[in-house]
């Protein structure tokens, strides 16, 4: 018996079928697929690295934010502290003004009451003898030579 056996091209036939289709299937579907992934890997590297860009450049605005901010305290205070002792010397100023006038008005009243009570001393000296004599008379019960 010889058993003869026919070639069956169909197996070749399938391995060329499967090579073709992963060849058009590379290029139809796996090739922009890929290239759509690594578009879209280098737009989101791109992302970090503007969102690390931007993450940088805000905290540099808040560090400098923060030291403008720690600078206009410092001035404040110093601008409080200057004002302070300004209106510290204003109020000495005043006080010692008010002070002066205090006691020049105070030596024109001692000035005007010694002058007013001088002439009211002159005056009563003038009258004494007036008023002694009238009291005398009235407690002797007649006039006094």
């Amino acid at each position: 018996m010889n058993i003869e056996v026919i070639p069956n091209y169909s197996t070749l036939l399938q391995v060329a079928n499967f090579v073709l289709l992963i060849i058009v299937m590379n290029v139809i579907l796996y090739k922009p697929i890929r290239s759509i992934v690594a578009q879209r890997r280098e737009r989101m590297q791109g992302m970090r690295e503007e969102i690390g860009t931007s993450l940088d450049a805000a905290e540099q605005k808040r560090r400098t934010l923060e030291e403008n901010l720690a600078e206009a305290r410092v001035a404040g205070q110093s601008k409080k502290e200057e004002l302070t002792r300004e209106a510290e010397q204003a109020e000495k100023e005043l006080i010692a003004r008010i002070n002066e006038e205090a006691a020049r008005e105070l030596g024109e009243m001692r000035g005007r009451v010694t002058a007013q009570v001088a002439e009211a001393k002159a005056k009563l000296e003038a009258e004494v003898e007036g008023f002694a004599q009238s009291i005398s008379a009235k407690i002797l019960g007649r006039a006094l030579a």
